[in-house]
């Protein structure tokens, strides 16, 4: 619930920033870029844990 409400904020935050200038457009998709990178992170270390799971 949490991830998809940052995603959220994040994309909002995009948007406003697009329409500041370039360097609202830089910052946005550096927060985006920043929240999928931890995305990937939970996603792998959810994996790791259902296979340690599953190996006992």
């Amino acid at each position: 619930m949490h991830l998809m409400l940052s995603m959220f904020i994040a994309i909002l935050l995009v948007v406003v920033l697009f329409f500041l200038g370039n360097y609202g457009l830089i910052i946005g998709i550096g927060i985006l870029l920043g929240i999928l990178f931890r995305i990937v992170f939970l996603l792998e270390k959810i994996s790791k844990d259902i296979d340690i799971k599953k190996i006992k």
